[in-house]
């Protein structure tokens, strides 16, 4: 009721980077090998407890006796969002996921973007027009958030917002809506992110494209 069924599970095998997170609490971080396999096998228990199923089982990395979870949720069915990068973790997003968040850097060209597309939609299959492939912006209209200008110094992070990075729209707002258009058109990307830092350079964009 908190989200008035409008609420998205967002999953994944965890960020490279996160691996010094762990460290600082004293845990280890497994290799993406072991994570991915361990999410595929989360998957055998997160959708059938969506569903209001029950559910039992014993694999490698999970145990559970008659889980279940009340209440349950508003939606029919939890819209399942998984962000992946790598082959593998696309391969299994495309098979398992309602939305994929395409984990991609600027300085990646469009031929690495569109393999990345052609690693999901083949295995996706027939399923592959219900997929929607988001993006998180890193830059909107000359803007930037905090921390990719923290994490990438101010003459950088400027250069980028003026780049054709694929995570960066600049220009007038009918430049940034052909661009997203162009997005939805060349690579299937049809969902994008902001961060409340982005967000009003973003609205006239939204507003244009409504219903489109």
């Amino acid at each position: 009721m908190v989200a008035g069924g409008r609420f998205e599970l967002g999953i994944g095998a965890g960020r490279p980077m996160a691996a010094a997170d762990n460290a600082m609490l004293g845990q280890p971080f497994d290799s993406g090998a072991v994570r991915v396999e361990r999410l595929a096998e989360s998957m055998s228990i997160i959708k059938p407890l969506l569903a209001g199923q029950s559910v039992d089982v014993a694999g490698t990395y999970y145990t559970a006796k008659q889980a279940a979870i009340s209440p349950q949720p508003v939606q029919a069915a939890m819209p399942l969002l998984m962000a992946a990068g790598g082959r593998r973790l696309l391969s299994l997003a495309a098979r398992e996921a309602d939305s994929i968040a395409l984990a991609i850097q600027p300085e990646e060209t469009t031929e690495q973007v569109g393999e990345r597309i052609g690693w999901i939609r083949e295995a996706a299959g027939d399923r592959f027009p219900q997929i929607a492939i988001n993006i998180n912006l890193m830059a909107v209209a000359g803007q930037v958030p905090r921390y990719v200008q923290m994490g990438r110094g101010d003459d950088a992070a400027r250069e980028l917002a003026q780049s054709d990075a694929i995570p960066v729209l600049k220009g007038t707002t009918e430049q940034m809506c052909d661009r997203l258009l162009w997005l939805r058109e060349t690579f299937a990307i049809s969902y994008v992110m902001v961060g409340d830092e982005l967000m009003d350079a973003l609205a006239p964009v939204v507003e244009r494209l409504a219903g489109n």
